[in-house]
């Protein structure tokens, strides 16, 4: 079922703030009878979802067949736990209190606006804005009841991101019978939007935090490059194993933090009984001098504060201006077989 936690606001000011969305979404003005109408909408999308309590954020968790998903609305539309039965699958800061470099890292899998070179020119801020890392989203539509009562889908949509002229509407569904989660992003542009944004230029980044491990698997695309390190970040320090389409990095905590960009569209990571895999699903025409699509970084042993913890960041990176769809999903391993070799029985064509 579809849980949506909010607390320290008053009832009407969350369906008020809630129907002001919507009505921005649908691009509606914002009083008399319509206000009113979006008003009496919210009011019965929330009469369908349940309420509950969990410190000032607010959450909606999507179950299926065993499958647990949780999203934090109040930290940037967030994905903070992925549950298929032994655990949660995504890093998280637990206590909330994991600040690097100024930035409150909260975890999970989440959609931030690229590149990061226009960050400091465009909201001040080099990392990340907080904008969209920890804005505020609200939910703009959920699925019908199946007939267990439960809930697989849901929409959600960004703050007013006025810097990119626009708005992020992400869809997340649930699949317990496919251990996965979809998650479909496109950006919508504001019509009043004031010229010279350079959306056109501009990307969309998705980003999973996992628990660090010292092996990646990745399933090269388009012109399989790699680069190991960039101005910002060093090299991670590993060896290379390719296989058939795929390379795997096998890496070293002690070896410290770094970053590997290349052309690819499946990353996935070792993880209890199986692979977590986190796949772009859709990749939009390329060409030799766009960004590369997927990147892998590594805190290595980097010292975090209590309750952060060493961790991976899976990452894909697609224009702005088209809309693109990841899937996280959990693969059981086979005794015998190759990792690379379970990810193609799954996932290639």
């Amino acid at each position: 079922m579809v849980r949506l936690r909010a607390i320290r606001t008053g009832t009407s000011s969350v369906f008020r703030a809630a129907a002001s969305s919507i009505g921005a979404m649908l691009g509606k003005p914002e009083s008399g009878w319509m206000f009113r109408v979006r008003f009496l909408v919210v009011l019965a999308l929330s009469a369908v979802i349940c309420a509950d309590v969990c410190g000032a954020d607010r959450m909606v968790t999507l179950k299926d067949r065993g499958v647990t998903a949780v999203w934090n609305l109040t930290r940037g539309g967030r994905l903070i736990v992925f549950d298929t039965g032994s655990g949660n699958l995504i890093w998280t800061n637990a206590l909330n209190r994991l600040s690097l470099y100024g930035w409150d890292n909260y975890g999970g899998e989440k959609m931030w606006l690229g590149p990061q070179s226009v960050w400091e020119d465009r909201v001040g801020s080099g990392w990340p804005p907080d904008v969209f890392d920890s804005g505020a989203y609200d939910v703009a539509e959920t699925s019908a009841p199946d007939e267990s009562g439960a809930r697989k889908s849901f929409t959600m949509i960004s703050p007013e991101l006025s810097e990119w002229g626009g708005r992020i509407l992400r869809r997340a569904e649930l699949d317990g019978s496919r251990k996965t989660v979809r998650i479909t992003t496109w950006f919508r542009e504001d019509e009043d939007a004031a010229a010279g944004h350079g959306a056109d230029s501009a990307t969309k980044w998705s980003i999973l935090q996992v628990p660090w491990t010292p092996r990646v698997y990745v399933r090269l695309s388009g012109a399989g490059r790699i680069l190991n390190g960039t101005a910002d970040y060093g090299p991670l320090k590993e060896s290379f194993l390719a296989r058939d389409g795929y390379v795997t990095y096998e890496m070293s905590y002690d070896d410290g933090s770094g970053k590997v960009l290349c052309d690819g569209d499946l990353l996935a990571v070792d993880a209890a009984g199986g692979l977590l895999v986190y796949r772009l699903c859709k990749v939009p025409d390329r060409t030799e001098d766009d960004v590369f699509s997927a990147q892998v970084y590594s805190t290595g042993h980097v010292k975090l504060p209590p309750a952060g913890g060493p961790y991976l960041e899976l990452e894909f990176e697609v224009p702005l201006d088209s809309m693109h769809i990841v899937e996280l999903s959990f693969v059981p391993s086979e005794t015998g077989k190759w990792p690379e070799d379970v990810l193609r029985e799954y996932f290639d064509e």
